[in-house]
């Protein structure tokens, strides 16, 4: 186990990156995902809220992106998009080829209202576009949920 950032290997643009945000040690998660992130292993990460899996996330692609000016646009790219909306078609993609009965059931919502893989992204745009022209939260006038028995 890494005890500190500085022993496991990381681009010392990243290593700089990581102390100026405050972080002097790894957390348990970063402990065990950076590392194998970066070597380009496949990583199943699951923790409580505040364990620092968005940091080892980011870390583990930040590693492995070139800095130099041909490529800055990678980067700028990486931070535009919607990491949750990334996660979320990531989760579908595999969900529809492993258990296809659990996608059509998982989102069932979404497949009623015609959003798949192919338009999901154009619908995030969308949404955050109008978020941005208008900010201020509107009142919807939705059902309460059904109370489901036990």
């Amino acid at each position: 186990m890494n005890e500190f950032f500085d022993v496991m290997g990381l681009q010392e643009n990243l290593l700089r990156g990581i102390y100026a945000y405050g972080f002097e040690k790894p957390s348990a998660i970063q402990h065990r995902g950076i590392v194998p992130f970066c070597k380009g292993l496949d990583v199943i990460q699951q923790a409580q809220s505040g364990t620092e899996k968005t940091t080892t996330f980011c870390s583990g692609i930040l590693q492995q992106l070139d800095y130099n000016v041909e490529s800055k646009w990678k980067l700028e790219e990486l931070f535009r998009s919607d990491q949750n909306g990334i996660l979320d078609i990531i989760f579908q993609l595999i969900l529809m080829e492993d258990e296809p009965e659990k996608y059509q059931s998982h989102f069932s919502e979404y497949i009623k209202a015609g959003v798949d893989l192919e338009n999901i992204e154009e619908l995030y745009k969308k949404v955050h576009s109008a978020i941005r022209a208008d900010p201020t939260p509107k009142k919807l006038d939705k059902q309460p949920p059904k109370e489901h028995k036990r």
